[in-house]
């Protein structure tokens, strides 16, 4: 009896408890506690619950880790998703390839990606390693001399990676050391566990926060490839690390692909695979997935035997056979339901797949699966095709073919893009090299050389890759020497450019000692033609070179061969690796020779490209940089724009809208007026030259014209302007420029509607700034959305960018659309944001539309930072005149800014400008009317072009029409057209009509196009794009023929 009344004693004390617990959890009834406490009997009694904050109160009493401590947890970005690839059995399995494509699947289905390689040598990075070891040194935008892998990463995922995406097992050591010898691990034991996985994990978390696709937001996954193979000791500290950082994350965040290897011996064996991933269990990891390599596929009885024997669903089991070319993986992977699978493990429905706007100019992306379809049937097509043979003459081909593996992707590229099958015919350099005299062997020597030469003739073309030390190079630059006598078409990169200098400068000029320093280390000649560079040290070698993308300048665009190639750009982006250049006391006898060297660096003092005159050698061609890292599959444009401006310079012929913005892959031209300036504004230019008003003004510019500009705001557009409140720039782009490098930094966001001016996005992120792309609409004109504008507005907000009338939709917002954007800059929660109002086309307006500006309005003077100029409505472009209306501190911020990039603008463009402004404005409006009547012929010929879409501009002078409806149909003779780059490209080629592709303003469905052009070139153009577009056949109908 006392024992039972204990119990429920007890029974009633527990109850209690429970009742508590459930008050303080704000959770189950009293009634529910006390049924659950009936159902069990507690021994001893449970405490009870703490409160739900108590984590959080508890967490504030304590002081933040040190970095001592912070090394047994690192923190990580728990919004990323992780994808591990590791590889077992053997090397060279092609994790590379499986995680590029793995990428390359979720990169289609809209997810933002990025990547890591994890290489556990001790090297620091990979460029000092022979290309016979470890293959080629692939180099990144910012310099980084990366794995191979890298390579494959940015070219199948349309990535640009950096330094710190290539972790190997010298960088972390490294940094652990620095950090020890700074103290800042306040004198613990530094150990591989927790310190070395410590900072292998703190490395993966910063690089997965890094943006790599060009949108201005964070990775939402994170690819890592582990290289080596499990078992290695050398990778057990990132086995390890991994293994932590998929425990330190929440549930559904990491997933563990493994590949192994399936050998075919009288049928499958799976025996290598299960003792590959008992290794990797025993390192405390459960693959979620194992990807098999095999001949043929794997069959369901295998599957089953690999998921009995490790854990893993049979649907996990992914077949990675043998197939024709690369590209067709990500389709295997497809039909294998890859993407599914890793839904289920990561739970990717939760992330946001929105479409996010691309901010470098897009060129042809292979994006989705269909995509990738295409492109490896045309590889497939292109296989079957009529070879081209290119002779490699180069020094690391015995290292196979990892060594140039960059360059052969870029050559089989650009083969493809023309249907043709790529044969390369590899030449060892040293062939080429003629014997001494004195040699004992001298007549079979002589053979050898002989045969060599052959061999090279019989060659479609010539490459000369890049290299170092002095093996080969006299072979090299016989190579050099002999397509330019044999006029075999010559590419030479790095040292390919460099050795056909330093032929042309002892068969052309007669220097016989003509040599570089880095083969002349005794200084025997004084005649070095390539000199190594001032900057770069002799002493070190390690990532002592000029390294990664710097900009090369064409020097005359309009009649380069390498400009054309380009489409006509006036400079591109191009990495490079080099310790050696061009010594230019060489150049003036060179170009009286007729070399021309067609491309420098920004300062001009460094010569990047040469090549001759298609009327002396069809295709002679040498580059400093390395074009090969940039080079991308299903980006044909290359070389179809290689092949049209070929025939464009043979038969000399003019292109159809040469005077409109041209199809450019790398720079956009400016389009501007077909009037002349006006009257007063010619006069005046004059006048400041036999005046001599042409010294230097003040920064800001003349108080004349200063005083002009506010007397012009307040006469047209009724705002007050002193003229310490006026800034005169060096054109509008200039005034923009400082104004986003004047008010932003990294941290702050602008909100730039798009399609936008191609400048835009990228000076805001010059600045440090994020870009934050508002996207308008066709059916609303392309005016700005207030309810949208709103909600993309955040605390972190600086800026709004508007362009009124737009360039390149042609919108012109109304008093109403502008006063509506200014009403939600009203509201409290929006005081902090500012106006950047480009008004370089205000008095280009029709239909009776009225230019509104920003500074007018009611409480936005202050706010609104005012940028016009001459360049559009006076005609004046290559005056390079434009000025800023704003707040005297912002001016001045400005012009402090001014003062160190360009000083002042041009004083005779001042002295026409102040005659711009005060000429007949009936002039101006009298253009204005002509420029009207032809939007009105442009748009009714392109309303008789059935399935195209284009709203009516109110302002400028550009169309923006859709013409989407017809990607995905096919050409005459058999090529798809999937975007509007290639668009453009099929109507320059075969219709010599140029047109800009949309991508290049952040709308890649539709074209660009300037009716400032003569009423004969407008209807010879659009007709022809007409008649371009009615002859794509769909691709059902293609298939049909």
């Amino acid at each position: 009896m006392i024992e039972a009344d204990s119990r429920t004693r007890h029974r009633d004390e527990t109850l209690e408890q429970m009742t508590r617990m459930a008050k303080l959890r704000k959770t189950d009834s009293t009634a529910s506690a006390a049924s659950a406490a009936s159902d069990y009997h507690f021994f001893p009694p449970p405490s009870p619950a703490p409160p739900d904050d108590f984590g959080e109160s508890v967490g504030t009493l304590l002081p933040p880790p040190s970095p001592a401590t912070a090394a047994f947890r690192p923190q990580v970005d728990q919004a990323v998703k992780y994808i591990v690839v590791s590889g077992g059995v053997c090397s060279s399995l092609g994790k590379g390839v499986a995680t590029s494509s793995i990428g390359a699947l979720l990169r289609g289905h809209g997810f933002r990606v990025t990547a890591i390689k994890m290489d556990p040598y001790i090297n620091i990075d990979a460029g000092l390693m022979s290309p016979y070891e470890h293959g080629e040194v692939y180099v990144l935008d910012d310099g980084g001399e990366t794995d191979l892998d890298l390579g494959n990463y940015e070219r199948m995922m349309y990535l640009s990676l950096g330094r710190d995406n290539n972790l190997t097992t010298g960088k972390v050591y490294e940094s652990v050391i620095k950090k020890e010898r700074e103290g800042k691990y306040l004198g613990k034991t530094v150990q591989v566990i927790p310190h070395i996985t410590g900072e292998i994990i703190s490395w993966i978390d910063s690089v997965a926060r890094k943006c790599a696709d060009g949108t201005t937001l964070r990775p939402q996954i994170c690819m890592i490839e582990l290289g080596g193979t499990i078992g290695d000791i050398e990778s057990m500290p990132f086995i390890e690390a991994l293994r932590q950082l998929k425990f330190n994350l929440p549930e559904n965040s990491l997933a563990w692909c493994h590949c192994s290897y399936i050998p075919n011996m009288s049928g499958q064996k799976t025996k290598p695979t299960q003792h590959s991933v008992k290794t990797l269990l025993g390192l405390g990891v459960q693959p979620d997935l194992i990807i098999c390599r095999c001949p043929d596929p794997v069959v369901e009885e295998t599957r089953k035997k690999i998921a009995n024997q490790c854990n893993i669903p049979a649907s996990r089991i992914i077949s990675a056979h043998d197939v024709k070319n690369l590209f067709h993986v990500p389709g295997i992977f497809a039909q294998q339901h890859l993407v599914g699978v890793m839904n289920g493990l990561l739970k990717l429905d939760d992330l946001d797949v929105s479409k996010a706007t691309p901010l470098g100019r897009q060129k042809s992306m292979l994006r989705t699966l269909s995509d990738w379809g295409r492109f490896a049937d045309q590889v497939d097509q292109a296989e079957g095709s009529k070879p081209v043979t290119i002779a490699f003459v180069g020094k690391y081909n015995k290292g196979g073919g990892d060594a140039y593996q960059s360059v052969i992707a870029a050559l089989h590229h650009a083969a493809v893009a023309v249907t043709r099958k790529l044969k390369v015919d590899w030449m060892d350099a040293t062939l080429l090299e003629l014997p001494s005299k004195d040699s004992p062997n001298y007549e079979d020597e002589l053979k050898r050389v002989a045969s060599a030469e052959a061999q090279l003739k019989a060659a479609d073309g010539i490459f000369v890759p890049g290299g170092f030390g002095d093996r080969g190079v006299e072979g090299k630059t016989r190579a050099a020497g002999l397509a330019r006598e044999w006029k075999k078409p010559y590419l030479g990169v790095c040292l390919g450019m460099q050795v056909a200098l330093i032929n042309f400068a002892r068969e052309a000029l007669g220097i016989a000692d003509a040599t570089s320093e880095e083969f002349d280390t005794a200084m025997k000649s004084k005649n070095h033609v390539v000199i190594f560079m001032p900057e770069i040290s002799k002493d070190t070698m390690g990532a002592n070179m000029r390294l990664g993308a710097r900009w090369v300048e064409f020097t005359k665009p309009e009649e380069s061969l390498a400009a054309a190639l380009y489409g006509g750009a006036a400079r591109v982006h191009e990495r490079h690796r080099h310790r050696y250049e061009f010594n230019v006391a060489f150049k003036e006898r060179m170009e009286k020779k007729g070399l021309i060297f067609s491309g420098q660096d920004e300062s001009k003092e460094r010569m990047d490209i040469i090549e001759m005159a298609t009327k002396d050698h069809p295709f002679y061609m040498g580059v400093q940089y390395h074009p090969e890292y940039k080079s991308r599959p299903g980006q044909l444009e290359a070389a179809r724009a290689a092949e049209a401006a070929k025939t464009i310079y043979k038969k000399e012929k003019d292109v159809i809208g040469q005077d409109w913005p041209p199809l450019c892959t790398d720079e956009i031209r400016v389009g501007q007026p077909d009037f002349a300036p006006p009257p007063e504004a010619i006069k005046a230019t004059q006048e400041a030259a036999v005046k001599g008003l042409t010294s230097y003004t003040a920064v800001t510019g003349t108080l004349e014209l200063r005083q002009a500009v506010a007397e012009y705001l307040e006469r047209y557009k009724k705002v007050k302007y002193a003229a310490d409140e006026i800034l005169i720039a060096c054109g509008g782009k200039q005034a923009i420029y400082q104004v986003v490098m004047a008010l932003c930094q990294k941290g702050d966001e602008v909100i730039v509607p798009a399609p936008y001016w191609t400048s835009y996005p990228d000076i805001v992120k010059l600045s440090g700034a994020t870009p934050v792309i508002l996207e308008t609409t066709a059916d609303q004109g392309y005016a700005i959305d207030a309810k949208r504008l709103a909600a993309a507005i955040t605390p972190q907000t600086r800026l709004l960018i508007v362009c009124n009338p737009s360039n390149p939709t042609g919108c012109a917002m109304s008093k109403d659309q502008v006063e509506a954007v200014a009403e939600v800059l009203r509201q409290p929660q929006n005081q902090h944001v500012l106006v950047l109002s480009d008004e370089i086309y205000e008095r280009i307006c029709y239909d009776g539309t009225e230019h509104a500006s920003f500074a007018a309005l009611k409480d936005m003077w202050e706010r609104t930072l005012t940028i016009n100029g001459f360049s559009k409505a006076f005609s004046m472009t290559g005056y390079r005149l434009g000025y800023l209306a704003a707040p005297k501190d912002i001016v001045k911020a400005a012009s402090k800014l001014q003062s160190q990039i360009t000083s002042c603008a041009s004083s005779v463009a001042q002295h026409a400008g102040i005659a711009a402004l005060q000429c007949d404005m009936s002039y101006i409006s009298g253009k204005v009317v002509e420029l009207e009547k032809k939007r009105d012929l442009a748009l009714d010929l392109l309303a008789k072009i059935p399935d195209l879409k284009c709203p009516k501009p109110g302002g400028a002078f550009y169309l923006f029409p859709d013409v989407s409806a017809y990607f995905g149909r096919t050409t005459a003779d058999g090529k798809a057209i999937e975007d509007a780059t290639q668009l453009c490209l099929h109507l320059l080629e075969e219709y010599r009509v140029a047109l800009v592709p949309g991508d290049a303003f952040g709308d890649g469905k539709c074209l660009r196009l300037s009716y400032a052009a003569t009423v004969e070139n407008i209807t010879d153009a659009v007709t022809k794009l007409g008649s371009c577009l009615q002859s794509l056949q769909s691709a059902k109908k293609a298939r049909t023929s």
